[in-house]
């Protein structure tokens, strides 16, 4: 796009399509009381009662309907100077927005020097730097499709994520690279860029701990270094000719899956575009180029939508720290001065502790938010006095959210924050609960049932899987929606209120979901069992999230060996998953409860299991 063709987009960035229009002027109708289509009939989904809490002018902010390269560079057109991204604060590099920019045009052409086209699927399993975001923002120039997973994979996992999506180029992380080398041959791989979270360091930093970790042995004939790689870019004549659309893909996140198996949930422009709209437009209160800290995984999807896009197009200034380490996020706060972070609640205990423990300020902190697990509300409301008595005038805000709605649906607004509420829903989202029994029936307001949404941030689609599609996005009898799999219900104010989970995925005290199909296959894989069931049960250390309990039924010939059998399944559980996800305990039954139907009754389990430890009483036989 010519520099005048930004300027007019800059200039009707947020012009209405004739949808938009027609609902805009709906609003306009009825705005006084919250009302939208006449008086409240009783359904959240027709009387949106939570519109009430967004002005005139928001409900006017719609997103210009082009891919989000030229979204952002559109919005960042008057603050070219200003610093967009600074790496681990004065140790590593500090881009400018123009800078920015630079570089993802540069690698734009680095990635057409290797062959990649619009539609071509590029796998991007980097740490928290630089390198994440401009890769991502290049590929989106050109209309390729960044496919994030976790550095961490390995084996069979990092195997499945790579090839469900016939990636021919991955950018991969040095430190993780004996992972890569154990598996590559196996996979349709051509090309593998390894980048270093030692890159984007200043120059003696760069090469002296380069030098110090020593050589890592890979084969020249498929890895190529960052360096290499973007200057095949700088020395490229390449000019970009696709056209890029709204509806393109963009991306895909991938879940855990209730079934144990991944999906990789597409993720457009579109969503992109809205999701960074309904952000801008939350009521913040923030300073021209204020700081925001990024320190979330990355193949996480509250990452780069949450932590990087929302932040950019808002003209913030991103400090990108490359390890997620919870036990330092009070201290980086505090150290960088941070005015704008979105974490997880371990991330907020530890601010807790540490701004009461050092006496620290944090005046300067002005949009704290806590998303990927529900935060216990006497310790939102200690965190609260404690920035309070601190020097911040903010409230901790809650989202709540999933990979498949681009990962936020609603939000505590600033001067809307309703205790054990995780909020309304942002501008572009309806929410509204239905019975599970009967996905047409919509409840009304204080009735418990499936969360579901309509947006346009909602995903295209599980890739290459219509079946489990079909089961996220269900045709109601008025339109698709989509099934979050979680229980709640909406107040006549229109704040969301939480109550449980469908289905059966452990999220851990850091955000972290575990699938208790991957841990029950390693249990049974030992070939002691006759039955496994996992459950998530309360963390009764650190007050909130779950930890995976396996709950047995060995076999009759291996019962004179039950230690044998449990250390076994521990060894396991140990060896193939990294701390976080490994099984915490082990119950041995004689037979599992079932329901009526005659299905595992995993609830039962999970219940006798708390209410057993909560009583601190020891796990035994039953």
């Amino acid at each position: 796009m010519t520099k005048e063709d930004l300027i007019q987009l800059k200039e009707d960035i947020m012009t209405l399509s004739e949808d938009d229009k027609k609902e805009r002027d709906l609003h306009l109708k009825g705005l006084a009381s919250g009302e939208i289509q006449g008086p409240p009939v009783g359904y959240p989904s027709i009387d949106k009662p939570w519109l009430k809490y967004y002005s005139d002018e928001t409900l006017l902010k719609y997103p210009k309907e082009v891919n989000l390269y030229e979204f952002l560079k559109a919005s960042s057109l008057d603050i070219m100077d200003d610093k967009a991204i600074s790496y681990m604060g004065r140790l590593g590099r500090q881009l400018t927005f123009k800078q920015l920019f630079d570089e993802i045009d540069t690698l734009a052409k680095s990635f057409m020097e290797l062959g990649v086209k619009k539609g071509d699927i590029v796998t991007v399993s980097l740490a928290n730097t630089p390198e994440y975001v401009t890769t991502f923002y290049a590929l989106a120039k050109i209309g390729a499709i960044a496919n994030f997973i976790d550095p961490r994979l390995r084996e069979d996992k990092l195997l499945h994520a790579i090839d469900m999506t016939d990636s021919k180029l991955i950018l991969y992380t040095d430190i993780f690279s004996k992972n890569l080398d154990e598996v590559i041959d196996k996979t349709n791989l051509e090309k593998v860029v390894i980048i270093s979270p030692f890159d984007s360091l200043n120059f003696i930093l760069k090469y002296g701990l380069k030098k110090q970790k020593g050589k890592i042995h890979l084969d020249k004939s498929k890895y190529i270094t960052w360096d290499e790689f973007k200057n095949l870019g700088e020395k490229s004549n390449k000019e970009v000719d696709y056209e890029v659309g709204f509806e393109d893909p963009a991306c895909f996140v991938h879940t855990s899956g209730t079934t144990g198996v991944p999906k990789a949930v597409v993720l457009t422009h579109k969503n992109f575009a809205y999701m960074a709209n309904q952000g801008r437009y939350c009521g913040y209160e923030y300073t021209k180029n204020g700081l925001f800290l990024n320190q979330v995984p990355t193949f996480l999807g509250y990452n780069i939508f949450i932590t990087v896009t929302n932040p950019l197009h808002s003209g913030l200034h991103l400090l990108m720290l490359p390890d997620y380490n919870p036990d330092k996020f009070g201290e980086n706060i505090t150290k960088y001065k941070i005015e704008g972070v979105n974490a997880g609640p371990a991330d907020w205990e530890n601010f807790l502790k540490y701004v009461n423990d050092k006496n620290k300020d944090v005046s300067f902190l002005k949009i704290p938010i806590s998303g990927s697990d529900k935060l216990d509300e006497i310790k939102k409301q200690k965190i609260d006095e404690a920035m309070k008595k601190h020097g911040s005038t903010a409230r901790l805000l809650e989202g709540y959210g999933m990979s498949e709605i681009s990962s936020a649906a609603t939000s505590n607004l600033p001067h809307v924050v309703v205790p054990n509420s995780v909020g309304v829903p942002l501008r572009h989202t309806i929410v509204s609960i239905f019975d599970p029994e009967d996905e047409n029936h919509e409840l009304g307001y204080d009735e418990v049932g499936e969360v579901c949404f309509k947006s346009n941030t909602i995903m295209k689609e599980y890739y290459n899987n219509p079946e489990e599609t079909k089961k996220a996005l269900r045709e109601h009898s008025d339109g698709i929606w989509l099934h979050s799999g979680d229980l709640g219900y909406i107040s006549k104010d229109g704040n969301l209120f939480l109550k449980g989970r469908i289905k059966r995925v452990i999220v851990n005290y850091e955000g972290f979901k575990i699938t208790p199909y991957d841990l029950e296959k390693i249990a049974m894989d030992t070939g002691y069992l006759d039955e496994c069931c996992v459950v998530g049960v309360d963390d009764l250390e650190h007050g909130y999230g779950s930890i995976p309990i396996a709950s047995i039924v060995i076999k009759d010939e291996y019962l004179p060996e039950t230690e044998k059998v449990l250390e076994a399944i521990m060894n396991e559980s140990r060896e193939k998953l990294s701390e976080r996800y490994q099984i915490q305990d082990i119950v041995v039954y004689d037979e599992l409860p079932v329901t009526e139907n005659g299905k595992i009754n995993y609830r039962l389990i999970q219940d006798t299991i708390n209410e057993t430890r909560k009583n601190n009483k020891v796990l035994t036989k039953k």
